[in-house]
């Protein structure tokens, strides 16, 4: 590929493993300005909830037909740089081809797109770590997949998300942390005020000790 005379041979692995990575680069940015884009926000609002996008007056379906252009775009582009890796024969029509892409997707965490790729890379180490030991790798690899669907729904991503919460509680504990918004309040009234604003002041419903006496009506005949 290229113009002449700049042109890269796509048959040196070395050559062909960067330009996938290059590929795999412009596609993740493409993605996240499409997800950070008026358009990307609307296809948000779609999965939330259809009906009350469409209430607000979006054409949904020509939303949905954009989105599925789009991924059928990249999935061709896929398609192309496998094509590039070896040779398509109608063994890769089979229906364990989808489900490794499925695989792949619930691994790193749906909603994401960082967690797909994170999913492929452990499913594609994982499948030929374990095809190196024995030839029933698909069995421990499905018993790896349904304790992940069960303890960790949310993938490799929601894993380490949690891991990271835990780790930022362990080092900055409950007790250093910001103070709430009473004691704020509480340490900002003057001394013998009242710290709720939203209360009334102090001696404001207290009756008076000394009342004035309420005059006398006086007689209409004098």
């Amino acid at each position: 590929i290229g113009i002449p005379p700049y042109t890269v041979s796509l048959g040196n692995s070395y050559a062909l493993f960067y330009f996938t990575l290059a590929v795999v680069i412009f596609v993740y940015y493409f993605c996240v300005r499409v997800v950070n884009s008026p358009f990307g926000r609307v296809l948000r609002a779609i999965h939330d909830n259809e009906e009350r996008v469409e209430f607000l007056g979006y054409p949904v379906r020509v939303y949905k037909r954009r989105a599925f252009v789009l991924s059928g775009m990249i999935g061709g582009l896929a398609g192309t740089l496998f094509a590039l890796l070896r040779f398509i024969d109608p063994a890769v029509l089979h229906w364990f081809t989808s489900a490794e892409a499925l695989v792949m997707v619930l691994l790193g965490g749906m909603g994401t797109l960082f967690g797909p790729i994170l999913g492929a890379i452990a499913f594609l180490f994982s499948r030929d770590l374990l095809s190196s030991y024995t030839e029933h790798w698909r069995l421990i690899l499905g018993v790896i997949f349904v304790v992940f669907v069960i303890f960790f729904p949310e993938g490799l991503v929601g894993l380490y998300r949690k891991l990271r919460a835990k780790l930022q509680e362990l080092l900055h504990p409950a007790s250093a942390a910001s103070p709430s918004p009473t004691a704020i309040a509480r340490s900002r009234a003057p001394a013998g005020g009242n710290p709720n604003p939203n209360s009334p002041p102090a001696g404001a419903g207290a009756s008076n000790p000394n009342p004035k006496p309420k005059p006398l009506m006086e007689d209409e005949n004098g």
